[in-house]
């Protein structure tokens, strides 16, 4: 069974809801009363189930509806299937405006909405160690003041590097990634637009 990613929610209660989705029959489950491990990731190696690319344990907060039974003292394994980050989406928008002005974290914000994705899971490479609030010209400066130019950013999942590769630890997106582009808009009025009149007066002898 298969759920669309909800962007509005975070990756682990997107997780929660597949639970329910898959057990629709069964009593459902809230997000104080679950924990998770971290995520095995695989290619349908071995016995894992086919379609899936992800193992999670999920085990009982004891005290909070449930527990963990003799069976499965430390929880059991789940299987299922993240996407790509421009893969959770029917129809990815990959063209952005920008500005001198736009900062990081506005950016971040205008992909994510316009993509449905989980905003906390995705990050900008390009970003680096600026802050969000930063403006992207401080550390992409573009040419000629930005206008008519653009800029390619690239999106990676929230992750960590294993053995020289960046893995993702996102609940919702593998490690696929994606790329947008940034297309720089003027901040200053056109002068054309200013410069209405055209047919000039003359100049006069001077006195």
């Amino acid at each position: 069974m298969a759920l669309a990613v909800n962007g509005a929610k975070t990756g682990v209660i997107n997780l929660i809801d597949l639970v329910n989705y898959s057990n629709p029959t069964s009593v459902q489950i809230a997000a104080n009363q679950v924990e998770f491990s971290a995520l095995a990731v695989y290619n349908n190696a071995g016995s894992k189930p086919a379609g899936t690319n992800t193992e999670v344990n999920i085990r009982a907060v004891n005290g909070q509806g449930f527990i963990n039974g003799s069976t499965h003292p430390t929880g059991f394994s789940l299987f299922y299937r993240r996407v790509g980050l421009n893969t959770g989406v029917t129809s990815f928008t990959d063209q952005f405006a920008i500005t001198v002005n736009t900062s990081w974290d506005q950016l971040r914000t205008a992909i994510a909405t316009a993509n449905n994705q989980v905003y906390d899971d995705v990050k900008i490479y390009e970003q680096g160690v600026a802050l969000g609030t930063d403006p992207i010209m401080n550390t992409v400066p573009p040419a000629n003041s930005g206008e008519g130019n653009t800029q390619v950013f690239n999106l990676i999942p929230v992750g960590t590097i294993v053995e020289s590769a960046w893995v993702s630890t996102s609940y919702v997106y593998d490690t696929t990634t994606a790329a947008v582009t940034g297309n720089w808009q003027s901040t200053d009025t056109p002068l054309d637009q200013n410069i209405t009149v055209r047919d000039l007066d003359g100049f006069v002898p001077a006195t």
